[in-house]
């Protein structure tokens, strides 16, 4: 399917909005804390689309959001929660939220992916309750499958526990930006591998559902994992938000009279 009136002048300046929203939402966050880039999905990687387009993303650590083995969101959880919907629901260009989260390798791939599936699932049935529209939320229960560091230490395992969003004026970028995150599939249940001894997860290819809304059982789209993930290219370029500095180039009169 293709996406009709999509412009780059329009997505620049809603991107710069969105920018400026999540940079205030950062500043002003005592409780918590969360990591924010913009992922430029290259031209043509979407239907009838032939200009990049940006995504934003956050990320949250998961001690944030739920207790160890729990899929119940912290009381120390929902102003964070509050404080996201606030800002999702105020930018009016916003046309898809992804929900993904995340596990560390401690138990089976079936355990964690249905533990990440209900810690997304509360996640955005409390968005919905605090006024974000349900058409726009999507969720993935990517489980132990995009592993950011080693599951070897308790510190790995932390990194590996989180709570990610990617917003995009255009449905569709959200699920590929999410697609492509830089991990490292030999991560994957290392805990469990001897010393010395190759890891089988290394070179295997994962296929994680893509569910609409917080109640969706049937999978609408589907995330495909490999080792490419890791690598350079053509992969989405990252990049930090905008400094608050405005650079300015100086006019040509004042350049003269130096």
């Amino acid at each position: 399917m293709g996406y009709a009136g999509v412009n780059i002048r329009d997505l620049t300046q809603n991107q710069r909005a969105r920018d400026q929203a999540f940079r205030t939402l950062k500043a002003a966050s005592a409780e918590y804390n969360f990591e924010y880039v913009v992922i430029l999905i290259p031209p043509g990687s979407l239907p009838g689309i032939e200009i990049p387009v940006p995504v934003s993303h956050i990320r949250f650590r998961s001690t944030v959001f739920f207790a160890f083995n729990k899929s119940e969101i912290e009381m120390a959880a929902e102003k964070a929660i509050l404080d996201l919907a606030k800002t999702v629901i105020a930018d009016k260009s916003a046309r898809s939220v992804l929900i993904v989260g995340h596990t560390d390798s401690i138990g089976s791939d079936e355990y964690n992916s249905a533990l990440s599936d209900l810690r997304a699932r509360a996640v955005a049935i409390k968005l919905k309750e605090n006024g974000v529209p349900e058409t726009l939320l999507g969720l993935v229960p990517m489980g132990e499958a995009q592993p950011i560091a080693t599951n070897k230490t308790s510190e790995g395992r932390a990194q590996n526990r989180r709570v990610e969003f990617f917003v995009s004026d255009v449905p569709g970028a959200t699920r590929k930006a999410a697609e492509t995150i830089k991990f490292d599939p030999c991560h994957r249940n290392d805990q469990d591998v001897p010393a010395g001894q190759p890891n089988p997860e290394c070179n295997k290819e994962v296929r994680i559902p893509v569910f609409d809304g917080p109640t969706g059982r049937s999978a609408t789209a589907y995330i495909e994992l490999s080792r490419g993930a890791i690598q350079t290219g053509s992969t989405p370029i990252s990049r930090p938000l905008i400094p608050n500095e405005v650079l300015a180039r100086p006019s040509l009169k004042e350049l003269m009279q130096e």
